[in-house]
């Protein structure tokens, strides 16, 4: 789904079943890293399938549930 597709809330198939997708991860300094870049494992499409964040606010991923 686009940011700019439509979607009909009503048509029943919103939160049926979420999306399930492995996560890879890159750190800007194996040593001492400032920033950690997370992204899809099977994307393939780094241009656009990323997200980065200071060091200091990234959080376990098993601790975000």
């Amino acid at each position: 789904m686009s940011a700019i597709d439509t979607y009909d809330p009503d048509d029943g198939t919103a939160l049926r079943e979420l999306p399930r997708f492995r996560l890879e991860y890159l750190f800007d300094d194996e040593r001492r890293p400032t920033e950690v870049t997370v992204f899809p494992a099977e994307s393939g499409d780094l241009a656009t399938n990323w997200i980065t964040i200071d060091e200091s606010h990234a959080v376990p991923l098993e601790d975000v549930r």
